[in-house]
């Protein structure tokens, strides 16, 4: 077939073909380099927040009493426990001394109990202020965990779509390809059925049909 193609490319031209797969493929390679700086910021912080949301979730699950003394560890009393503290001792104080028992035991424990209820609650206010910037962490940490996640599933559906489109490509470029190498097989049998003919009758056309059926 290579002196045939010669033959015909002289006459018609040669028609190279290009695949659409070979020519697109350069574009292809540069995409994921393109595009995955833009997403791979997102990507990191979401997992490093994944990472510090798992570490503590799993201390509040499994050591939960470990979790609680290590947020109680910076307690201190307030300065509006001391003042109700102050206040309301000074007012039982004094209505004992009025029913004449200032300093019995009855009194000493009631100012005990007040002391204590006074403590608990401004403990569990603490607790609470405390929980309260916990869960705002552990929200925002949730947050960026979610913005790597989409960041991370926005690149791998474009690369995704972009792999389908190459291979599309690749597919229609083989059989594009297979529809040239037929088209060019049958010019160069036109050409050479239209030299047979144009020799038909005379001498040189029995040799002639020798030659063309001894090159296939």
């Amino acid at each position: 077939m290579g002196l045939l193609s010669g033959i015909s490319d002289a006459l018609f031209g040669s028609g190279d073909y290009e695949n659409p797969a070979s020519a697109a493929k350069p574009y292809y390679d540069k995409l994921d380099k393109t595009i995955t700086p833009y997403y791979q910021q997102y990507i990191d912080q979401g997992k490093s927040a994944m990472e510090d949301y798992q570490k503590n979730t799993q201390k509040m699950l499994f050591d939960p009493n470990a979790f609680l003394n290590n947020l109680m560890g910076g307690y201190q009393q307030s300065p509006a426990y001391k003042f109700n503290l102050n206040e309301a001792l000074t007012a039982g104080n004094n209505a004992a001394a009025a029913g004449g028992m200032a300093g019995s035991p009855e009194n000493q424990e009631y100012n005990m109990r007040l002391a204590d209820s006074l403590s608990n609650k401004d403990m569990m206010d603490y607790l609470q202020r405390v929980m309260g910037v916990y869960d705002q962490g552990l929200q925002g940490e949730q947050d960026m965990y979610k913005t790597g996640y989409m960041a991370n599933t926005g690149l791998a559906e474009q690369l995704a779509a972009a792999l389908m489109n190459q291979g599309n490509l690749a597919y229609s470029g083989a059989a594009n390809q297979n529809q040239y190498n037929q088209w060019q097989q049958k010019n160069d049998m036109d050409f050479l059925g239209g030299i047979g003919g144009a020799f038909a009758g005379s001498g040189m056309g029995h040799g002639l049909s020798n030659f063309i059926t001894g090159l296939f």
